[in-house]
């Protein structure tokens, strides 16, 4: 059974967690979930103890055979130089220090990343792309689809010869649950899915692969949103 290290932070602005769904997937195709908390960043940062933070990601690399970014609240603009908008919120810039230092941890490791929504954009800020801070005040307004949270909401258009596109197994219709999503693809990505109005739904590299919605809260929907978690098992 492989180690997942399953990355998240806070839920509310006084509680941390994990929706049950990514467990319940990674369970369901073998993965061990192990949680990696942004308490622990906070704790470390607190401390002083920058050292002891690096060795901590290196050791989480190291023991474990694979990263799951999970969704949850916005990342701080300013990591891409941009001035936060008064759309932007939920902002924790000890997750983002944490995410950031996984990624790159796991990168240089050369073990599988699975990003998924906030995890997408992270990743995607981490390796030097920017984000859109707010899709309906730039003309995509049907992204955040509360009542489809485990259903359909849209269509996605895989790239001809998408590593995703082959994982799918033939499914492209997708739940929505976001108001922000990459602008600028980082160099070392390239965006491989999107939406009908155009907004980039998945990107991919080596080992690395980025969903902006949420298969974790699909799997009763359509199974085959599974094989993105399988995915990371291979």
């Amino acid at each position: 059974m492989k180690k997942i290290a399953l990355a998240f932070g806070k839920v509310t602005k006084e509680r941390y967690g994990v929706h049950q769904g990514y467990i319940d997937s990674l369970l369901a195709v073998g993965g061990a979930p192990l949680p990696i908390s942004s308490m622990t960043a906070l704790a470390y940062m607190h401390l002083g103890e920058h050292d002891l933070m690096d060795h901590y990601v290196s050791d989480v690399a190291n023991t474990h055979d694979a990263l799951l970014l999970t969704g949850g609240a916005d990342v701080n603009p300013a990591l891409y130089n941009e001035e936060i908008s008064a759309k932007t919120s939920g902002v924790e810039d000890d997750r983002d220090f944490l995410e950031i230092s996984l990624i790159r941890a796991f990168m240089e490791a050369d073990k599988k990343i699975l990003a998924v929504c906030r995890g997408v954009q992270i990743l995607n800020v981490a390796l030097g792309g920017t984000l859109i801070q707010d899709l309906p005040s730039e003309g995509y307004p049907n992204h955040m689809v509360l009542e489809q949270e485990f259903g359909f909401a849209h269509e996605i258009i895989f790239e001809q010869g998408a590593q995703c596109a082959t994982i799918s197994q033939g499914a492209t219709s997708v739940n929505s649950l976001h108001h922000q999503a990459i602008r600028k693809v980082a160099p070392s990505l390239k965006a491989t899915a999107f939406s009908p109005d155009g907004v980039i739904e998945a990107v991919e590299a080596n080992k690395i692969l980025g969903l902006q919605w949420h298969p974790e809260r699909m799997i009763s929907a359509d199974k085959r949103q599974l094989s993105y978690f399988g995915w990371l098992m291979e």
